[in-house]
């Protein structure tokens, strides 16, 4: 199993270009470059919620798993991810 999950959609933060990068450049180890490039997020009004659906079809895809059992994986892990716990 993979030692780092991005906070945000749960990808394996597995190889260098996995992980996102910081407004200078660097490499954030927090969020992969899905989600996260140049310090911004991509996309950074969805909610939760629609996260967690694009996630559950990738999951289903990827994984080759059915979705009741992508949906409890995500909805137990996801919302307890660093962008999702953050208060501002």
């Amino acid at each position: 199993m993979c030692a780092y999950l991005c906070q945000s959609c749960m990808t394996p933060l597995e190889t260098e270009i996995d992980f996102g990068t910081n407004e200078d450049k660097t490499k954030n180890n927090d969020y992969c470059n899905m989600c996260f490039r140049d310090g911004k997020f991509i996309n950074p009004t969805i909610s939760l919620s629609k996260m967690i659906e694009e996630v559950v079809i990738h999951m289903m895809h990827v994984k080759n798993i059915d979705e009741q059992t992508a949906r409890q994986i995500i909805n137990n892990k996801m919302p307890t991810l660093k962008r999702w716990t953050k208060t501002e």
